[in-house]
């Protein structure tokens, strides 16, 4: 657990670079403009509801009687949620409002009913939770995928502490930055709406967009973990930036192309809108037929009173009947589009968004069947007003704002399933990036082991020994078996033997307890000297004073505040040979400490290699710098033993002393 803490303050320190405050800037200002937008355009809304409400009013006060209430009619308001300025592009519900007479036809403007509800643009980034999207994921992906991506930085941190915890540490500890960063920016969003004086509803549908968010920012970040383990750097990105594109772009286009083709097949409106025609016209045929022409202002006759009931209990329930087919018809497509919705985590996130806004399908289908209810409600109003009752002044059939539609947020029926689907999406590739990280490690496999097996090494403590090597096979051999991992080799079929003082090491169950330096130039640049002295410090448990004593000391004291990346490679070599002290190991392996270094650092580096000899460690040297040798490695040879390099920094530093 300690090491755990140590790694979790190293992360903190790293995650807290310029860079990345930058970066959260950028994204802060981004989202908080387009949530200014949404909040203007909630506010425009507002004061068109109050506009609204007193010119509907003003209306009913203009009519003289029943007949003519009945053939204007009222228009009925869709009013959004004060939470549709975090989505207010990502919403399928544009400026929406229905008309209702006494008439056959059912008005929603456009109209936005039947099919034209899955034509119009219902996809877009240009708001806070499509930022959230955009942005968010795509900084969340390579955040990932820095992680794991370096993997000689991780073979030394995983010989100073177990790579179970090196994996756990570095992987939760940016889990945490990204949901506390994420949450942070939605809690700014928060307080940009309660400055802006309009009342938020922080209720249980926005607390799951939130949980959403990091949801979803959690999946790309493993997303990139994992990728960062695989292949070479361009291939990586590449692989990373085209998954990113099919999952942000492509597959929510897919699946609104197929909701839309599945919408296709629903009842056309212009039939809809003849079928109830033609009942109209069927009905007053007859009605005209047999009791006349109806002039308002005169008796009604009891023969027109059987008519219009006639009329209500029959053909007006038909037409009733065909619009509440068409409410079936689209919420057929809206299931389709929640169920295609749950099985990737972009389009749920939409998705479930879209309904969070109060501007989503289901809001939609209800506006409908409310817009439905009031005119059957209105009609046997108007039917009453004018058949049944005496004429008098014309009173308003609207009580208490009831043309307006208050819409509430919704969670979709699909959150749940699609909840868990993307857990186990996220839960696979965790598994899957802890074997790619594990085999990133120890990643001398079957195809290689063959080259081994009739290797026998035989180690003493107190002495060096370096190899001329090419590639990173025989390095991978030694770093396994001193990690603990010669059983798995043997397994494999490794044949060959690692003695260290006359033990055969491949046999051990646990890791050695050795210290792997690797190449300078593998330590990632953005780290910085001192946070990264107290990793290594803390990781070996150092005490305090042998920690200052370095700090202090002539070769890190001008460094201490520079980041890797500017420092030389002599200067990072320097660095990492200061580390050497802090944990005093029987075995020691370098690699490529001095490769294509000056002179004078391949003598400190010998010299260092003599002191470690001196306190009784066995220290391996493996370089792929052969310009001490007079030829290089024969074709197919990986790896040779060369006592060449040590006598040849040796006769320089006599030189140098003369």
């Amino acid at each position: 657990m300690k090491s755990f803490f140590i790694l979790f303050k190293f992360e903190l320190r790293r995650f807290a670079s310029k860079r990345n405050i930058l970066l959260l800037l950028v994204l802060l200002l981004f989202s908080l403009y387009f949530l200014q937008s949404g909040i203007n355009e909630y506010k425009s809304i507002l004061n068109r509801k109050d506009k609204f409400l007193e010119i509907e009013k003003a209306k009913v006060s203009q009519y003289i009687n029943y007949s003519q209430y009945g053939t204007y009619g009222f228009r009925m308001l869709f009013m959004p949620s004060p939470l549709m300025a975090f989505f207010n592009q990502t919403a399928v519900i544009p400026d929406l409002t229905a008309y209702v007479d006494s008439g056959e036809r059912l008005k929603i403007y456009l109209p936005f009913k039947g099919k034209n509800a899955f034509d119009l643009k219902n996809f877009g980034l240009t708001d806070f939770s499509g930022i959230m999207l955009f942005f968010g994921s795509l900084l969340a992906l390579f955040y990932g995928f820095e992680t794991f991506h370096s993997r000689e930085y991780l073979k030394f941190l995983s010989s100073l502490a177990s790579y179970r915890s090196v994996f756990f540490s570095l992987l939760f500890s940016r889990m945490i930055f990204v949901s506390i960063s994420l949450l942070a920016l939605t809690g700014i969003g928060i307080l940009l709406v309660l400055v802006n004086g309009l009342f938020f509803p922080l209720n249980y549908c926005f607390l799951n967009f939130m949980f959403l968010i990091v949801l979803l920012a959690l999946f790309f970040l493993l997303f990139g973990a994992l990728l960062g383990t695989i292949g070479s750097f361009i291939n990586s990105v590449i692989a990373m930036l085209s998954c990113w594109f099919i999952l942000v772009f492509l597959i929510p286009t897919a699946v609104n192309i197929g909701v839309r083709g599945h919408a296709d097949l629903m009842t056309p409106l212009y039939q809809l809108e003849m079928e109830k025609l033609k009942t109209v016209m069927d009905f007053e045929k007859r009605a005209i037929e047999k009791a006349g022409s109806f002039d308002y202002g005169k008796e009604v006759t009891e023969i027109e009173r059987e008519g219009i009931l006639s009329y209500w209990k029959n053909e007006f329930t038909m037409i009733h009947g065909l619009e509440e087919n068409m409410i079936s018809e689209m919420k057929s497509s809206i299931s389709l589009y929640q169920d295609l919705s749950l099985f990737f985590p972009t389009t749920l996130y939409l998705s479930v968004n879209r309904e969070i806004s109060s501007r989503g399908y289901d809001n939609l289908v209800e506006f409908y069947a409310y817009v439905l209810q009031q005119k059957r409600d209105f009609f046997k109003f108007y039917m009453d007003k004018v058949y049944f009752s005496n004429f008098s002044k014309v009173e308003s059939f609207i009580k208490e704002n009831e043309n307006v539609f208050n819409a509430r947020s919704h969670i979709p029926r699909n959150f749940l399933p699609g909840l868990f689907l993307t857990l186990f999406y996220s839960f696979t590739l965790l598994v899957g990036t802890y074997h790619r990280f594990r085999n990133s490690l120890f990643s001398l496999g079957v195809k290689n082991l063959g080259k081994f097996n009739k290797v026998s090494l035989d180690f003493n403590k107190g002495n060096i020994r370096v190899w001329l090597t090419h590639g990173h096979q025989f390095k991978n051999l030694l770093y396994d078996v001193f990690s603990g991992e010669g059983k798995r080799l043997i397994r494999l079929g490794f044949q060959g033997k690692v003695l260290l003082d006359g033990e055969d090491v491949t046999t051990l169950k646990k890791r050695m307890e050795f210290f792997y330096l690797c190449s300078p130039a593998s330590i990632p640049g953005d780290i910085k000297v001192k946070n990264f002295l107290f990793l290594v410090g803390g990781l070996v448990r150092s005490s305090g004073k042998q920690l200052k004593k370095m700090l202090s000391g002539p070769v890190i004291k001008n460094q201490v505040k520079k980041k890797f990346s500017q420092l030389d490679n002599r200067e990072r070599g320097e660095l990492l040979l200061a580390l050497t002290p802090l944990k005093k190991e029987f075995t020691y392996l370098f690699h490529d400490i001095a490769a294509g270094m000056p002179v004078d650092f391949a003598i400190r580096f010998k010299e260092k290699m003599d002191d470690l000899k001196d306190q009784g460690s066995l220290v391996l040297y493996l370089t792929s710098d052969d310009a001490v040798r007079s030829k290089g490695l024969e074709k197919g040879q990986i790896f040779f033993e060369t006592p060449t390099w040590c006598i040849v920094v040796d006769q320089y530093k006599t030189l140098e002393d003369r």
